[in-house]
């Protein structure tokens, strides 16, 4: 049994004080028999966990409402017996059937994998809910509609999921750019030039608060439909997409007037495109094609199937389709290079198609003109694209530097990258994609399962060698909580090959269903230690005047606004368990096996003569909290919770709040928090309204644990509230599973279905998210403890349970999410961000930015502690102590001269972040100054002195705590002497102010400088400074130059042109006119001319003392000679070239062919090692034997 759950159920009360435990009571005991009777009985209800009040003291709900309730209760239970019996039929099938995930013997065992939804019951016909119909402006859009239709009306649909602005398109309109989701690494959209799906990659602009992710919208790539007729037919196309099919990993739109569907999936390595047919007919008779389309020139060629240029005519062109030269078959793939963006894009086709390349309107299309099918073959026809190189020829600054993130993988475009995808583009991740989990029987690990949903597109494009004998599996890229999360990670290559992404790289990661296993934190009313002994006596003198604590008036009425109101609920329910641990501390000791009063316990002293609030103010204050949180839970409140049945919540009214009479000035059913999205920050449009119900939930936590009837009888209010944020399954018809949770970031988010922002979506506060999911696991496990007690309630103690685990899940995810992508950790291996960043927290998370502020202000105070609050036992677990110790001077160092920072209740959580890096006398003594309106304000009023004490005092001692300065809290050692760098480790080449992390991150050929010098360290045995002349002088001085320790930039540069005249002369003539003259263009190109790598090409001087070229010569300012103008027919040579073998490609390392370009290479003869776009002669003399590189080469 989870020892949380243990403890819960002792519904641990506290003993009334007596003249052996040295508690001084506030108020004089009773003294006649029947007090003392009715003490004892008040004792003896705590300890049971019956109710404080009696039936005809409750003023909460009638003895009639509950009867009626239970009557309607009644209905369900057939419905729900026989819902858990077929439940349990199905989990056998699933753990025994052909679907059962491979675990070992002992891991089926311990894992419990099947889930049966939190309630059936209706919050309208079974729960009394008003069923409120939203204003038609924030209805779901026409795009849900067939959606909605199928599922007949009752499916909810995600209000806050990570490819939400997709689905707020306001009816009958087109998709914009910001109708956009952000797979990663691609972000996509459907505004392209054409129907469809557009993809783009992206670049990150980094500084010292921001990070944004830019795309250049007219360097995407669009996969959809054309007319046939293009350019000659009048007919207007509309660009409108329906959803088909949504889950957590993935959303699937369809084009129904062309046949065509995508399915969009959280970390897809390629865009799909999937076509019913060939030919596509709408409804309106006209004809359509598949099409690719892009908004720049492609540079006048397309390269098919890595060998044949199509090339690519204007529309405007009379050529009728037939010119050879613009049509082509496409066997597997076209490369598609555009020379304004430098990208290079591979689109791959599942089967041969007719091909036509045409400009048109600005725009470059590749049309599908017809293929090679069958009529009765019925299987659809699929594009899939991925990006290639984001810095084909090094003509883009921005996409040419790529900041190395992870210190050992390669980027996209290195390496394999080309090889990797073309051995995988067979297969796709499909609609279904989702995750499930299990626990282990102890609820200490559970597991994630992300399945893929895998498909094929048919057969692989390329066949894997011989010697390759494992099977190919679909790959999607992760991100870095992923692959900590994994016992092995599955890269598809030796390397491990990374996108940049907004919160780290993202890596690719083979495999059909990823397994990753997540610790569950401890989650209890309690933190990790008790308060400190000499905290006891601050705490409990405050604790007497905290306990009368009351929520205001109107909140008692249910009148304002739900995220104060919740706040203050909780500030009530935090003093509550205060009292009740040093209640206990005080009575059974810290060991809980014996009493405070044994002078050997170390609290005997501290517990002597403290003074504690009266039985009196306990029971009140716990009255009080009953009566608060039931009038948002009842439905007699002001401002009444409501079903929104459009999209599937519990939503407040809205009130527009007086503040003169402290009353609303509407009343139901004018509801205008479905009008107006800024009120009640938005709780009507699903936004923050986790961050609402986290607090309620709290609450409601608190009353049932001290008032188990209570807890029983309301039990499914509350988790109209938990089903709301944190439903767990699909059978739920009423509620969106997990409705804030992106399951694959790891975190939520708070924004809803308001607005459609270019950036995405939004999260301010994950420690607000945290806490939330912390209060659905504290309800369970209190709940649990409740319905184990009682014989007749075994169905609501498995769903108890079931609320535990879930709220425990998503609060270890979303731990894991915060500590890595919203606490900024600089001395990380992996880097998650920019060094451009300097905050250490991200105040406001979007989709694809990151801010250092907050939606109220940007003082430095304020995005970090929204990342603090409420201070609650799992703050411990959230906040690393490496984390504060780097964090606090930048707290302190704002907060302590802007006296705002103390007024409105933000120095509270600076004080707590000074405990936490271990000078809790020194926050105590500082919080006990604090003023009592500090309490009242808008950034404090859900804390109280009792909590701030407590909090402080439950921080764990360090042995070195952060050193202070009298003048600030810059620790001592910050300015420390800069030692001198590693001699084996890339630092920055002994030049800091010139070879910075941009010069080391930028892109020459295949790979950047800093990989290049490390390479040369690690395999070659040379120092930092003997690689880093290597690099910058001789070999990429104009990239890598201001890393040259020798000499500066200009000096390097000026150096390597004269060696470089010396080693590779200007080509003769006679050379500029031979065969030699087949090299690719780069900013100098360098031809091999005497050697074993004769006619091979570079970008950089051949150096002698290589072994592999002899002499070389400058082929730059020979005249360009295009491959067709020294070509012959192409099939002329070509039997002297057969594909190369194994061995060819083993002993080919040294050769430099551009298998894209020039993919014939020598491997005997005078030019051996040489390499040419056309098969070699047999009869010039320079080759006696070639063979043509495959892309399986690796070279």
């Amino acid at each position: 049994m989870p020892p949380e759950v243990d403890e819960a159920n002792r519904l641990v009360g506290f003993e009334f004080p007596d003249e052996t435990t040295g508690l001084v009571p506030t108020s004089p005991l009773p003294t006649n028999p029947s007090s003392q009777k009715d003490l004892a009985t008040l004792e003896t209800n705590v300890f049971g966990g019956a109710s404080f009040l009696k039936d005809d003291d409750i003023s909460y709900s009638s003895k009639t409402k509950r009867q009626q309730l239970r009557k309607k209760s009644i209905k369900q239970a057939f419905l729900l017996s026989f819902f858990a019996a077929t439940l349990v039929i199905v989990c056998s099938f699933w753990k025994h059937g052909r679907f059962a995930r491979k675990r070992t013997a002992e891991d089926a065992n311990r894992y419990l994998d099947c889930k049966s939804p939190l309630s059936m019951l209706d919050p309208v016909d079974d729960l009394g809910l008003a069923d409120f119909h939203r204003p038609n402006t924030s209805m779901p859009s026409s795009v849900l509609h067939q959606y909605i239709e199928r599922h007949n009306s009752r499916r909810p649909i995600p209000t806050n999921a990570w490819y939400q602005n997709l689905l707020l398109i306001r009816s009958g309109q087109e998709p914009s750019s910001s109708n956009r989701a952000y797979t990663i690494p691609y972000i996509v959209d459907a505004a392209g030039p054409i129907p469809g799906l557009r993809m783009h990659t992206n670049h990150m602009y980094s500084s010292t608060n921001v990070l944004q992710l830019n795309v250049n919208e007219m360097h995407g790539i669009t996969m959809g439909a054309v007319h046939s007729k293009l350019g000659q037919s009048d007919v207007k196309t509309k660009n409108i997409f329906s959803v088909q099919e949504m889950t957590q990993l993935a959303v699937t739109l369809s084009w129904d007037d062309f046949g065509m569907s995508t399915p969009i999936v959280k970390g897809m390595a390629y865009a799909t495109m999937a076509y019913n047919n060939i030919a596509i007919t709408t409804p309106d008779g006209e004809v359509f094609s598949p099409a690719i389309a892009t908004e720049v020139p492609v540079g006048g060629q397309v390269l098919v199937d890595q060998q044949s240029v199509l090339s690519c005519l204007s529309s405007n062109n009379d050529d009728d389709g037939s010119s050879e030269s613009s049509v082509m078959w496409v066997e597997k793939e076209i490369s598609v290079y555009t020379p304004e963006s430098d990208f290079t894009w591979l689109v791959f086709v599942s089967e041969p198609v007719k091909v036509k390349c045409e400009v048109h309107g600005g725009s470059t299309i590749l049309r599908v003109l017809s293929g090679r099918r069958k009529l009765q073959q019925m299987q659809p026809f699929y594009f899939r694209t991925a990006l290639f190189e984001p810095c084909t020829k090094g003509h883009n600054p921005v996409y040419c530097h790529q900041e190395q993130m992870h210190p050992t993988a390669l980027h996209i475009g290195q390496g394999d990258y080309g090889k990797i995808l073309r051995e995988h583009a067979h297969l796709f991740p499909g609609s279904r994609a989702s995750v499930s989990y299990s626990f282990d029987e102890d609820e200490m690990e559970a597991d994630l399962h992300f399945d893929w949903d895998v498909h094929a597109t048919g057969a692989p494009l390329y066949v894997a060698p011989k010697n390759e004998t494992t099977k190919k599996e679909v790959i999607v890229y992760g991100l870095p909580h992923h692959l900590d999360m994994m016992d092995e990670i599955r890269s598809p290559a030796n390397y491990l090959y990374c996108a940049q992404s907004l919160v780290g790289p993202s890596c690719l990661v083979e495999g059909s269903v990823w397994e990753l296993r997540e610790t569950m934190p401890r989650i209890r009313f309690r933190a990790e230690r008790p308060p400190a002994k000499w905290s006891l006596a601050s705490i409990s003198s405050n604790l007497v005047k905290d306990i009368d604590y009351r929520v205001p008036s109107f909140f008692l009425k249910g009148v304002g606004d739900t995220y104060f109101s919740g706040k203050m609920l909780a500030r009530l329910g935090r003093i509550l368990l205060i009292t009740e641990e040093l209640y206990e501390l005080c009575n059974t000791g810290s060991s809980n096996t014996h009493k405070a009063n044994v002078a050997s316990d170390p609290y005997y002293t501290a517990c002597q003569n403290i003074t504690m609030p009266s039985n009196q103010q306990m029971t009140d204050a716990i009255k009080a909290l009953r009566s608060s949180v039931e009038i948002w839970i009842n439905g007699t409140g002001a401002t009444p919770f409501v079903y929104d049945s459009s999209w599937g919540g519990v939503a407040s009214c809205g009130c527009y709040f007086n503040d003169k009479t402290h009353e609303c000035d509407n009343q139901y059913p004018d509801c205008p928090g479905f009008e107006n999205p800024g009120l009640n920050f938005g709780n009507a449009f699903y936004n923050d309204m986790h961050f609402h119900y986290g607090y309620h939930i709290f609450g409601a936590a608190v009353v049932a644990h001290f008032d188990p009837d209570w807890g029983k009888e309301h039990f499914e209010q509350v988790l109209l509230l938990v089903r709301s944020i944190a439903n767990p399954s699909e059978e739920d018809e009423y509620f969106p599973v997990m409705r804030h949770k992106d399951v694959y970031q790891g975190h939520s988010w708070a924004s809803g279905i308001a607005v459609a922002p270019l950036n995405g979506r939004n999260q301010e506060s994950s420690s607000e998210s945290v806490a939330a999911y912390e209060s659905v696991a504290l309800y369970g496990t209190v709940m649990a403890s409740i319905f184990e007690k009682s014989d007749e309630s075994k169905e609501e103690y498995q769903r108890a349970v079931e609320v535990r685990r879930v709220g425990k899940l998503m609060t270890a995810s979303e731990l894991r999410a915060t500590k890595m992508y919203y606490h900024v950790n600089r001395d990380e291996e992996i880097k998650i961000y920019p060094s451009e960043y300097t905050p250490h927290v991200v105040g406001i998370m979007w989709q694809t930015m990151a801010q250092f502020q907050t939606w109220f202000g940007n003082a430095p105070y304020l995005p970090i502690g929204i990342q603090l609050l409420p201070l609650t036992p799992i703050a411990g677990q959230r906040d690393s102590v490496s984390w504060a110790k780097a964090m606090y001077p930048s707290l302190e160092k704002s907060c302590n001269p802007d006296k705002v920072c103390e007024e409105q209740g933000w120095s509270v959580l600076q004080l707590g972040a000074l405990a936490t890096v271990g000078h809790g006398r020194l926050a105590l003594s500082r919080a006990r100054l604090l003023p009592a309106k500090v309490f009242e304000s808008a950034g404090g009023n859900g804390h109280s002195m009792s909590n701030t004490l407590w909090f402080i005092a439950t921080r764990a001692p360090l042995e070195e705590p952060l050193p202070l300065d009298d003048a600030s809290t810059v620790p001592q050692n910050a300015h420390a002497n800069k030692t001198f760098p590693v001699e084996s480790v890339v630092t920055d080449c002994y030049m800091p102010e010139t070879c910075t992390e941009y010069v080391l991150d930028t892109i020459v050929d295949l790979y950047t400088c800093r990989q290049r010098i490390k390479w040369l360290i690690q395999n070659k045995g040379k120092s930092q400074k003997d690689a880093c002349v290597q690099v910058a002088a001789v070999e990429a001085p104009r990239q890598c130059g201001q890393c040259n320790p020798l000499a500066n930039y200009t000096e390097t540069v000026k150096h390597a042109e004269e060696e470089a005249r010396k080693l590779c002369p200007p080509c003769t003539e006679q050379q500029c006119h031979s065969d030699l003259n087949r090299c690719p263009l780069y900013e100098r190109t360098y031809v091999c001319t005497s050697g074993p790598n004769a006619g091979g090409c570079a970008a950089s001087p051949w150096l002698p003392e290589a072994g592999i070229c002899s002499e070389c010569c400058d082929l730059t300012d020979c005249p360009a000679v295009s491959p067709l103008d020294v070509s012959s027919p192409a099939d002329e040579n070509e039997a002297n070239c057969p594909v190369c073998s194994e061995e060819d490609c083993e002993s080919s390392n040294g050769n430099l062919c551009p298998i894209h370009v020039a993919p014939y290479l020598c491997i005997d003869g005078t030019s051996k090692g040489g390499c040419s776009p056309r098969p070699w002669s047999m009869h010039d003399g320079q080759c006696q034997q070639c063979c043509k590189v495959p892309s399986s080469c690796s070279h």
